[in-house]
């Protein structure tokens, strides 16, 4: 049987008791319960032993009130560290002991007893261990409290700092929209002090009391500014009431003209008969009856051209007509009229109930009771964006037509000017009448530098067109004709002049200035053009008329002939030159012509491609000749790219030296003579030929020699 644990009462096997407070509380305690003599009491020892047994109870119970927390934080870190440094020193030393005595092999009572008593010792060093831990978790504890009440302070003072820097921000802006405010008075143009100072009443400005206070002037400003208002309101109360009787007056002035309108209509009735018998026209004529109806441009035009044609007579080679009928009211020709938001806010809701419609029924019968959708959702439809386009491009219905002539020709071209009412716009349609060139319809483009009207000149139709949907005016002008700025001054306004905000004027001194140069100018284009038309078709038919004063500068016998020659659409002139066709912008094709020719030497064999693009202010610009082979034969295969170069400087250069000015006209056909002049020279020489050539090269690139020499019948070298 193992021996009975017995509980030590021995004071030497408790090393450290519970607290150090309570120990001196238990010794006070036993002290206090020692037995003593024992003496007579008197009353009044009595009553003092009493008192002092009350006094030393208080004095047990505050010593028994142990603060845990208070004793933690009286001690030190330090010293829990050294304590438990000695606890677990003197805990290791009773372990020690404890296993030497199990290692024992003979274990006698005093062995056991012994065990017994470290046990107890280790049991007790475990729980003053335990005690220190408990120390530290307290005082981690007390110190976390402390930190969160530290922490709570500082969020409290951040916050009050927060709220502070709060204010002064609003209290910042308070400042600054009193310094940016601004009153009422700024906004108006006051009078400036020295017109104050002499136009107002003694009442308003009185400079003694006034002074040089800014505050007073600003004051007597606007003083000054309210009588002057309301003086001016009176005089504007005045003044319509001046204009009610002005009106009242012409109102019956109107109704007694009106009064006598059917005597005027039987007196110009009367004298029909004597007009016609002594053949003149008076303003009540049927043409005068007629022009009244017209727009202000197209009557400036009128008037213009027939002062013109009545100057220069018959040599002006102008006649002018009036073409259309007047129109049917005012508001059909009004702009505010045919471009009112009614009509787009009908077609919106029409829009809008067909596609409603058409849903409904694609939706089926269950979703009868379902809306299609409202009108700020509705899509245009093509027809509504084509009647918005066509409300746009609205025509007055009546037009000036005008057929300028050329001397010594039979040829005239009719210009047809139209006006845009709602863009403001004249624009025109040319037409050559009697002539082999009718086809060529842009004949007045780019008759004035850089005027090819395909941009409308008026600067506020473009705000227009983006409103209303129009991509590109110049789409348009094969439809409506071209707006030409010099079409918009001989109708009385130069836009190129207007500044930004200006309202269009049609003046009659600007077309007066301009009405001249213009039909001179629309004269010679005609001619030229004709003499165009005249070689194209000569060329046509495989005949080149080169003109008499160029034949010395060329053989008299060719070998090389016309194969073909055609006029060409600008998709075929890019795909034979395999151009891209973003180079050429719709105004370049606009502005061109373009043929094709195909030039064979017989004797070779040989073929030449040449592309001719021809401006529209032919002669004034050159013919630009590109070529290429067709096929390379074996000899021109090496340097072929350097021959076609040499071929092309001499089309586009050097047969221009050769054309004598009074012929300029026929440059087409000289330039076209000498190219196939210099394929001959260059196919031919080379090889045996009947030509003689004292020297066929020259230089790296194999040169040929291209000047004919008329005195010795041989081409050579420059």
């Amino acid at each position: 049987m193992p021996a009975k644990r017995t509980r030590r009462s021995d004071s030497s096997a408790t090393a450290v008791d519970a607290s150090p407070a309570k120990k001196s509380i238990k010794e006070e305690a036993v002290s206090s319960s020692e037995p003593t003599a024992v003496e007579p009491v008197s009353p009044e020892k009595k009553m003092d032993t009493s008192n002092s047994e009350e006094a030393e109870k208080m004095e047990v119970s505050k010593a028994l009130k142990f603060d845990e927390n208070e004793y933690v934080l009286s001690r030190s870190s330090d010293q829990d560290i050294a304590d438990s440094s000695e606890i677990t020193l003197k805990l290791k030393s009773v372990v020690n002991e404890m296993a030497k005595l199990k290692s024992k092999d003979v274990v006698n009572e005093a062995d056991k007893n012994q065990m017994v008593q470290l046990k107890s010792e280790a049991c007790v060093l475990v729980t003053l261990m335990r005690r220190l831990n408990r120390y530290g978790q307290i005082r981690c504890k007390l110190l976390r409290e402390k930190s969160s009440a530290a922490k709570e302070k500082v969020d409290a003072k951040y916050l009050q700092l927060m709220n502070v820097q709060y204010e002064i921000s609003h209290l910042k802006k308070e400042i600054q929209k009193c310094l940016n405010f601004k009153s009422k008075d700024e906004e108006i143009d006051l009078v400036s002090i020295e017109e104050l100072k002499s136009n107002a009443d003694a009442e308003i400005y009185d400079a003694e009391k006034v002074g040089d206070d800014p505050y007073l002037l600003k004051l007597a400003q606007l003083q000054f500014e309210l009588s002057e208002r309301k003086r001016l309101g009176g005089e504007f109360k005045e003044s319509v009431r001046e204009r009610a009787k002005v009106k009242a007056v012409i109102e019956q002035k109107k109704r007694t003209l009106h009064k006598l309108l059917p005597n005027v209509d039987e007196v110009i009735k009367a004298t029909k008969p004597l007009e016609e018998a002594l053949g003149v026209e008076t303003f009540f004529s049927e043409i005068h009856d007629r022009v009244k109806h017209l727009p202000t441009p197209l009557f400036v035009l009128y008037c213009q051209a027939t002062a013109y044609a009545e100057a220069f007579g018959d040599d002006s080679m102008v006649t002018v007509k009036v073409l259309g009928n007047p129109p049917e009211s005012e508001s059909s020709v009004d702009p505010s009229v045919l471009l009112s938001d009614e009509d787009d806010k009908d077609d919106a809701n029409g829009a809008s109930e067909q596609q409603s419609e058409d849903s409904r029924s694609s939706r089926g019968v269950a979703s009868k009771g379902v809306e299609a959708g409202t009108s700020s959702d509705v899509v245009e439809t093509p027809a509504a964006i084509v009647n918005k386009t066509g409300k746009l491009l609205k025509e007055h219905p009546m037009m000036v037509s005008i057929e300028v002539g050329v001397k010594d020709r039979l040829e005239k071209i009719e210009m047809v000017f139209s006006f845009l009412v709602c863009l403001n716009l004249v624009v025109v349609k040319p037409r050559l009448k009697t002539s082999p060139a009718n086809s060529l319809t842009t004949v007045l483009t780019n008759l004035f530098p850089k005027d090819e009207g395909a941009d409308t000149p008026n600067p506020s139709n473009y705000f227009m067109f983006e409103k209303y949907g129009v991509t590109s005016f110049s789409k348009l002008t094969r439809q409506t004709g071209f707006a030409y700025h010099w079409v918009q001054r001989i109708c009385g306004v130069d836009f190129k002049t207007l500044r930004a905000g200006d309202a269009v004027k049609w003046e009659d001194s600007v077309a007066a200035h301009s009405l001249g140069q213009t039909v001179s100018m629309v004269q010679e284009r005609v001619r030229s053009r004709i003499e165009l038309a005249r070689q194209v078709g000569s060329l046509e038919k495989k005949t080149v008329p080169l003109p008499p004063l160029c034949l010395e500068f060329y053989p008299t016998k060719l070998s090389t002939s016309i194969l073909k020659f055609q006029p060409i659409s600008s998709e075929e002139y890019r795909s034979g030159l395999k151009i891209d066709p973003s180079a050429f912008s719709e105004a370049r094709e606009n502005a061109m012509h373009f043929f094709a020719v195909l030039v064979k030497n017989f004797q070779s064999k040989e073929q030449l491609h040449a592309y001719i693009e021809v401006m529209q202010n032919y002669p004034s610009s050159c013919p630009v000749f590109n070529l290429r082979f067709s096929p390379v034969q074996s000899d021109l295969l090496t340097n072929w790219a350097a021959l076609l170069r040499q071929l092309e400087e001499e089309a586009n250069i050097k047969a221009l030296q050769v054309c004598p000015k009074e012929h300029k006209s026929d440059l087409l056909t000289v330039q076209l003579y000498h190219l196939m002049c210099c394929f001959e020279v260059m196919t031919d020489s080379g090889r045996t030929s009947e030509r003689v050539y004292p020297r066929q090269f020259k230089g790296r690139n194999r040169a040929r020699p291209f000047t004919y020499k008329p005195n010795t019948g041989l081409f050579l070298f420059n």
